[in-house]
């Protein structure tokens, strides 16, 4: 992850993340994009409103990071300007949290791939729900 502009494969990549979280974030018919910033750099943004988070800097080194990343600014968009939780759990009504997929119940990351973001329930021992894309599947 770097502080620097986005290349164009990096922004396509990026492109592609968005649009697996935007699955994710139909249930609650929010919508995000990616747009080009004045500075020449890239912003992912609520498209309603066109609110974006400051000082965040974008990474998508590779498929994952940018999974990662479009999914942890849209959750954090979702929060910050609408005021709303998001994702929540089904069965526990909580809000999710973005977490490694396959960690154990005490969240452990022993023998997973750390490369698989996933929406993860903190009730009781906790629990995966999703993996990010595959949300409202």
């Amino acid at each position: 992850m770097t502080d620097e502009p986005l290349s164009d494969a990096a922004a396509a990549r990026l492109r592609q993340a968005i649009t697996a979280v935007q699955r994710d974030l139909d249930v609650i018919g929010a919508e995000i994009g990616l747009v080009g910033a004045y500075s020449g750099g890239y912003r992912i943004v609520l498209t309603d409103t066109g609110d974006f988070l400051s000082g965040e800097p974008l990474y998508a080194d590779d498929e994952s990071d940018a999974l990662w990343c479009a999914a942890s600014n849209a959750q954090a968009l979702v929060n910050e300007f609408r005021w709303q939780v998001w994702p929540v759990c089904p069965e526990h009504d909580l809000g999710l949290h973005l977490w490694s997929a396959g960690a154990g119940p005490d969240w452990t990351l022993d023998h997973t791939d750390w490369n698989v973001p996933a929406w993860r329930c903190r009730a009781g021992k906790g629990h995966e729900v999703a993996l990010v894309g595959e949300l409202s599947r």
